[in-house]
Parts: structure tokens; C-alpha cells; sequence
């Protein structure tokens, strides 16, 4: 058996199955305090350049936003358009690799009670490998991976395309598979470690979290509850004079519909679709 110093960097600190429990409480419990933290001055810059989003060119972490509630499905006016979720499967559908994680890292560390803790994310790609090596997931074919996502479809759950670059060492991700990899995560308000804490961060960090050319918007008159408010990760929405305003900085995450108690806000396009997820990305193009 090789030596724990013996092993490359990469492979002594990232999750496997014997740490995965105290892993996944101590990731979740750290990046919340950093989170917290970064505004900071000079604190902040620290953390960020630690975590590979201090903005240097070759920083490309960045994160896509969908809706998997449906609540566009019965909207008429969309029928005819190419969903976000279906972008997902088809890229799933195209990739080279895929592994279904055990369990979802934030759910199990934030010990969630409110969803399922093991529809955990699918990664794709050659870097992938990594996670099933680690015994954290398992090998999947593309209809067990469709399935999946199928699962998570309408679960009230948020879906995320992401590659964030400090994720290379929580997986063990190699340097040779550094661009071949992606995640899609199925994200609960409750425990996301992204989710919980964009607010807390500054916007050029909170600014790499975007949406997948679908945004909420008012589809009849707001009596002005309130109760999106309290539920956008970006703070995307505001009292206006007809109820709530929603700025460009929505995620069209859908969390805002689910709260909205007189069914008045939708997700809807606002550009057109792209073929597949790894297209939306800037800088570079994740290779599945």
C-alpha cells in the first residue's frame, strides 16, 4: 500500500470513501466561514486567491443556474422552446463519461432532512474517473445518468452546470484531466454550500453564478407577500411599485416561483438555447 506522503497532493486530500462523512461536515463548515469572510479587505483577497477566484486569467470557475421544478412546463408560450434541463441531457447524451456521485456533498455534511441526500451530482467527463476511483461515486451508463436527472426533475431542487477549478483537489481531479470534467449538481436551498452563500460574497465572485438564457419574471398583478424575497441566492429582487422588481442578476434558479403563494412568477427565456452546457462557458470550453 502506498504511503499517505507518498501519494501525489492531489490524491491526499481529496474525498474518498473512508472520509467522506467528516469530509463533506468540514467542507461545508469551511467554505461557509470563508464565506463569510472574503469581503474582508486584504483577508478577503487572500481567500479568494486560494480558492482560484481572485480573478487571474486562468481563474475560469464558473457556475450555470436551472430551473429543474417544471414550473415553464405549463406555460404555453414556451412550449415550442429548448429547455434548460433538456440541454442537460443532451449533453449527458454526448459525453465520453459519466459517474453518479453516492451521496450529494452538501446534503450529507449539512445532515439535510428536507431532501434526499443521495441524489448526488453527475460529473462527466474523463476527469470523472477520479470520483469512482475515490469509491465517492459510481460508474454510469447514459440511461442510469438520464435517469437520474429525471429523478431529480420536479423535486424542488435547483440544477447547476459547474466547473469550479478548486473542485480539481476536493475530487482529486489530475492536472492531466484539469479541463475535462463538469458537474451537475442538484442544489437544495437549504444546504448548498452555493446557494447559502452568494449573498455573502462580493460580486465578482457571486458574478461567476449564472443563468442558462431563462430568468423570472411576473406573469400577473403581485400583492406584494414578500416571500420571494427571502428565498433568491442572489438577491435578484426587490419591492417595486407593482410588487417586486427582478434585475438582471437572476439566476432563473426557480426558487422564487416555488415560494410565490399566488403562482404569478415564471422562469422564462430571455436568449436563445445552446446545444450544451459546456457551449454557455467563457474562456474555455470543458472537454466530456
Amino acid at each position: 500500500m502506498t504511503c499517505f506522503f507518498q501519494k501525489p497532493f492531489r490524491e491526499r486530500f481529496s474525498a474518498n470513501r473512508s472520509n467522506w462523512r467528516w469530509y463533506a461536515r468540514g467542507f461545508t463548515g469551511v467554505m461557509g466561514l470563508a464565506a463569510g469572510l472574503v469581503k474582508i479587505p486584504l483577508f478577503g483577497g487572500m481567500l479568494k486567491r486560494i480558492v482560484l477566484m481572485d480573478g487571474r486569467p486562468g481563474n475560469l470557475t464558473q457556475a450555470y443556474s436551472f430551473d429543474l421544478n417544471y414550473s415553464i412546463s405549463d406555460n404555453k408560450a414556451v412550449e415550442s422552446v429548448v429547455l434548460p434541463v433538456d440541454v442537460i441531457r443532451q449533453t449527458i447524451s454526448s459525453s465520453t463519461y459519466r459517474a453518479i456521485m453516492r451521496q450529494c456533498l452538501c446534503r450529507t455534511g449539512c445532515n439535510c432532512r428536507t431532501y434526499d441526500r443521495n441524489l448526488g451530482c453527475i460529473f462527466l467527463g474523463a476527469g470523472a474517473v477520479a470520483t469512482v476511483k475515490n469509491g465517492v461515486a459510481r460508474e454510469a451508463t447514459v440511461e442510469e445518468a438520464l435517469a437520474h436527472l429525471d429523478k431529480a426533475v420536479g423535486s424542488g431542487l435547483v440544477g447547476m452546470g459547474m466547473w469550479i477549478e478548486a473542485e480539481n483537489y476536493v475530487w482529486g481531479i489530475s492536472r492531466e484531466h484539469h479541463h475535462q470534467w463538469l458537474e451537475i449538481c442538484f442544489c437544495c436551498p437549504c444546504c448548498c454550500i452555493a446557494l447559502r452563500n452568494l449573498r455573502k460574497v462580493t460580486p465578482d465572485v457571486s458574478r461567476r453564478f449564472r443563468h442558462m438564457g431563462w430568468q423570472a419574471g411576473l406573469t400577473g398583478d403581485c400583492n406584494g407577500c414578500g416571500q420571494c424575497l427571502s428565498v433568491c441566492p442572489v438577491d435578484a429582487i426587490n419591492m417595486a411599485d407593482n410588487g417586486v422588481g427582478i434585475s438582471d442578476e437572476c439566476l432563473g434558479c426557480g426558487l422564487c416561483v416555488a415560494a410565490c403563494p399566488e403562482n404569478i412568477l415564471k422562469v422564462k427565456p430571455v436568449s436563445p438555447a445552446k446545444d450544451l452546457i459546456q457551449d454557455y462557458f467563457d474562456g474555455f470550453r470543458p472537454e466530456l
